[in-house]
C-alpha cells in the first residue's frame, strides 16, 4: 500500500515510546501501511533496515495509519510511496 524510509529528513517526535515484550524498541529505519486479506483494518509496520517488522497498530484506514505516522514523524508526510509504482 505505501513505505516510508525514516532519513535525515524525518525528525522522530518523541511522543510514542515502543515496546516489544515490555523491551523499549526503535529506532525504526523504515514504516509500511499494509492490510491482510479478509481484514478491513489497515496497519501501520514499524521496521528495520531490512524490511523485518519489529511492531505494528491496527488503524481503520490508510489516512488514519498515515496520521498516527505523522504524530510520530515530522516529515513523513512527504516521504511515503507506493512500492509498486
Amino acid at each position: 500500500m505505501a513505505v516510508a524510509y525514516i532519513t535525515s529528513a524525518v525528525a522522530a517526535r518523541g511522543t510514542t515510546i515502543h515496546r516489544v515484550n515490555g523491551e523499549e524498541v526503535g529506532p525504526f529505519a523504515a514504516l509500511a501501511i499494509a492490510q491482510y486479506e479478509e481484514d478491513e483494518d489497515v496497519y501501520l509496520l514499524y521496521c528495520d533496515d531490512q524490511w523485518n517488522v519489529i511492531t505494528e497498530v491496527c488503524r481503520d484506514s490508510v489516512d488514519a495509519a498515515k496520521g498516527t505516522a505523522a504524530f510520530e514523524y515530522d516529515g513523513i508526510n512527504v516521504c511515503w510511496h507506493d512500492p509498486d509504482g
